[in-house]
């Protein structure tokens, strides 16, 4: 299945082959850069060269999967993720990588190592400042987080087992306890929220007992809230709903306001493809809990909650990583508090056993 698409940023005409799933596959063909449409003759001819490629593609096993390509799917994906700015970095970080890393050659990505990370770390460290660096890290950690997470649709088997990008750093790094928010700090929280705007009431209530995140909030629609069921259809990084269950604080505050919005909360500025958010408002809320005398931000709060459902043994593990959204055990350890201070009798009592 091929797809022709004019990108504005560009101002080309761009020819993409698809998978059944109308994901975008490997690099774009350039077409032209005319700002008219394409004759008939010339859509088809394009369509005929995508397919002619995609063909060559489609026989070709999970283990052949070459870097360059899985790059160009992944940056694909990011743009309807991301804003413009933080894909154009991407694209430079990942173009970098390859061309330290591939150079004109095609490697296959389950080839890729922490060698050629800390390779590629190294030549950047010769010229760039380390919180440069540090930056690219991050994109390439992203990069390959989303390569694990990507399984071949045949034999449902990962791209690639582990990440190679998770354990580089720059310089020294600093291991310090995450700060998990108490009970009774929640419960203060969210009675100073009752003096409020609704807003700001939405991102504690929903963040502390729904476990959501700051931008899954912001972008909930109404159609996606079962009152009936209590249930919340959240979209999160997954691209696919997890059904919450809505607490009864949840349900008494939706009872109380207006459902008749496309989104449950109104926003200062609409994106490009006509959908609302705002990141001032998450920025606001943050100050509003620093101005308050809580030492953490709005993230915080998912971590509190998931770390909550862990305690409950009867709550089966499945069942925690699908209204968390994660998609294994370990991804959801890392929301765990240790609570290393319950520990302290028994390292105490060591000497004496």
């Amino acid at each position: 299945m091929a797809s022709l698409v004019w990108r504005k940023d560009r101002r080309k005409w761009y020819t993409y082959f698809t998978d059944g799933n109308g994901r975008h596959l490997g690099k774009p063909l350039e077409k032209t850069a005319r700002e008219e449409n394409l004759s008939k003759r010339e859509r088809l001819h394009a369509m005929a060269e995508a397919e002619d490629i995609a063909a060559d593609y489609a026989g070709v096993p999970l283990e052949k999967i070459d870097l360059e390509t899985a790059a160009a799917m992944w940056l694909d994906d990011c743009r309807a993720q991301v804003r413009f700015r933080t894909w154009e970095r991407y694209r430079g970080v990942t173009q970098r990588f390859l061309d330290h890393v591939t150079g004109d050659k095609r490697i296959p990505l389950a080839d890729v190592s922490e060698i050629d990370i800390r390779s590629f770390r190294d030549w950047r460290l010769t010229n760039r400042q380390k919180s440069t660096v540090r930056n690219d890290l991050k994109c390439l950690h992203t990069m390959f987080a989303w390569f694990r997470r990507q399984r071949d649709p045949r034999t449902g088997e990962r791209w690639i087992a582990e990440n190679p990008a998770e354990d580089i750093h720059v310089g020294s790094v600093v291991m310090k306890a995450k700060r998990f928010p108490a009970d009774d700090e929640i419960r203060k929280m969210l009675e100073l929220l009752l003096n409020e705007s609704r807003e700001m009431q939405a991102l504690g209530l929903f963040g502390a007992l729904a476990g959501m995140r700051r931008m899954e909030i912001i972008m909930l629609r109404t159609e996606n809230i079962d009152l009936a069921a209590g249930i919340l259809y959240v979209w999160g990084k997954s691209k696919r709903p997890r059904p919450v269950p809505m607490h009864s604080q949840i349900k008494n505050w939706l009872m109380d306001g207006a459902l008749d919005g496309e989104f449950l909360l109104r926003s200062d500025r609409p994106t490009r493809g006509g959908e609302h958010w705002s990141h001032a408002l998450g920025r606001n809320f943050n100050a509003w809990l620093k101005a308050h005398g809580f030492p953490w931000t709005h993230k915080a709060l998912r971590h509190w909650w998931i770390n909550s459902l862990r305690q409950h043994a009867e709550l089966s593990v499945e069942a925690r990583l699908l209204i968390s959204g994660h998609e294994d055990e370990e991804t959801n350890r890392v929301y765990h508090n240790p609570r290393s201070e319950e520990a302290r009798p028994a390292v105490e009592s060591l000497l004496s056993l």
